[in-house]
């Protein structure tokens, strides 16, 4: 190295020290690799996170944490990349608690512009999410643990029914019951499942076993819809008659508060990513926004008059603190409403998923907050980039599902994998797994592995398992390898 490069070398690394910190003292890079640097928080705040993975491309570096991730202070990190990483690239975080999957993870809000020889600035807000990424092919890198999706062909029914033992007997309300809503805890060792006989079973799971936890939630409302917090300390459920109830995780599992002000049936609830404030729609067309422990509502938003709105979702946080909430519609429209880093609810930004005003009974954002999934009951699906473009033309590869109805999507936390669940009739009763990119059928649950026609669908947090609603006898499959 000449003189005059040691001397450019050196004025880089001082513009950089904290970069440098990060990557440790006494390194220098040639000018030809460029840096990308990642300001990292976590939301909420987790002191007993000791590792940050980050990834740019092909280039993936771990990096201890001394005192975990805070909400409000980034922990700046740095990445020297090889001279032939150039073009734009999303960057991606983990964040690890040293359990097999357990942490945070995240991405960049958009793609980043890697030079050779420069430097580019990335910020990643990390939430509660798996650290094992999919990896199609198998195998490891740097000792981190990879896994694929599951392939659906090793499947097992559970019962939600009070009395697991009882014969289903059609219109019975005790065996005959409807799977309404499922979903994972965010540390992935909980199971929710929520039924039209105004119960939330719930479960311990291990990876391998579904085992009731000997906890139910009483929703007194018959259907019910549910979310789980983000910081996996509540679960929300919403039910017939303005019912809206938030729970303690764990415990006794007691009642953290009564939510009034929804004056019709509770059609959907979510959480805010940094799970303080609970929203709710319904079937009076109301957006009821709470702090999750107030009585009243905060704020409301009423939303379209034309239709009743059928689902509600929240994406994960932008950089800014920012974020969605998506409403499905009774006739085939969704929208989207951008909620700021202050809590203000802009206008909807409405697209259409149907045009046979047929309902939207699905409408999730993927983990990296990029795309939306919608799929209706005439089983149009599709999925939408975030922000919408332009007028909100679909974003393609649109996925055939072939069947007459979606009852239900999710994708899997690395976003490259989308579930769908529908069909009335046995010949046309469909649970897959497409891939996101191509929009091919990767794999489907044969039609002799469950007994009725499949309802709400979740991934759990490390996406090895994919958890399915039954419409009848109060089944759910658990399809793992």
């Amino acid at each position: 190295m000449t003189a005059t490069s040691k001397s450019n070398c050196y004025r880089r690394c001082a513009l950089l020290a904290l970069a440098a910190a990060a990557l440790g003292a006494g390194a220098c890079k040639k000018e030809a690799e460029s840096l990308v640097l990642v300001s990292l928080t976590a939301t909420p705040a987790d002191a007993a996170l000791i590792s940050a993975t980050i990834t740019v491309d092909t280039v993936t570096k771990t990096f201890d944490l001394a005192s975990g991730l805070s909400a409000t202070s980034p922990t700046m990190l740095g990445v020297y990349l090889p001279a032939d990483v150039v073009g734009s690239f999303i960057v991606s975080a983990t964040a690890s608690d040293g359990s097999a999957c357990g942490g945070y993870r995240g991405s960049s809000s958009a793609p980043v512009a890697i030079t050779a020889g420069g430097t580019a600035s990335a910020v990643i807000v990390l939430v509660p999410g798996s650290t094992c990424p999919i990896d199609a092919g198998g195998g490891a890198d740097g000792g981190r643990p990879k896994v694929a999706p599951p392939t659906l062909a090793h499947c097992t029914e559970y019962v939600h029914d009070l009395d697991t033992t009882a014969a289903c007997v059609n219109g019975n309300a005790n065996t005959d019951v409807e799977i309404t809503d499922i979903a994972f805890s965010p540390d992935g060792k909980l199971l929710y499942s929520a039924g039209a006989d105004s119960r939330v079973k719930i479960w311990t799971w291990d990876g391998a076993n579904l085992t009731a936890e000997g906890h139910e939630l009483d929703t007194s409302g018959g259907f019910t819809c549910l979310a789980a917090s983000p910081d996996n300390t509540l679960v929300a459920t919403g039910a017939q008659n303005g019912e809206l109830k938030i729970w303690n995780v764990g415990g006794s599992w007691s009642i953290a508060a009564n939510l009034l002000g929804n004056t019709n049936d509770v059609n959907g609830v979510a959480f805010s990513p940094d799970s303080i404030v609970v929203y709710s729609a319904d079937a009076d067309s109301n957006l009821n926004i709470y702090n999750r422990s107030s009585l009243s509502p905060l704020s409301e938003v009423f939303l379209r008059a034309t239709a009743m709105p059928f689902t509600l979702s929240s994406s994960p946080p932008a950089s800014d603190g920012s974020y969605w909430l998506s409403i499905g519609y009774s006739d085939g429209d969704a929208s989207l409403l951008s909620i700021d880093s202050g809590g203000y609810t802009g206008y909807e930004i409405p697209f259409t998923v149907s045009t046979n005003v047929s309902g939207v009974y699905t409408a999730r954002f993927s983990p990296d907050g990029t795309m939306i999934e919608a799929g209706t009951a005439d089983g149009s699906f599709g999925l939408w980039s975030v922000p919408l473009p332009g007028s909100g033309n679909p974003r393609a590869p649109q996925i055939a599902v072939g069947s007459d109805s979606v009852f239900g999507g999710a994708f899997d936390p690395t976003s490259s994998y989308v579930a769908i669940t529908g069909g009335l009739g046995v010949g046309t009763r469909k649970i897959g797994l497409w891939t996101v990119a191509t929009g091919l059928p990767r794999a489907t649950v044969p039609t002799t592995l469950y007994a009725q026609r499949p309802t709400a669908v979740a991934f759990s947090p490390d996406g090895t398992t994919l958890a399915v609603g039954e419409h009848n006898c109060g089944k759910l499959l658990i399809c793992v390898n």
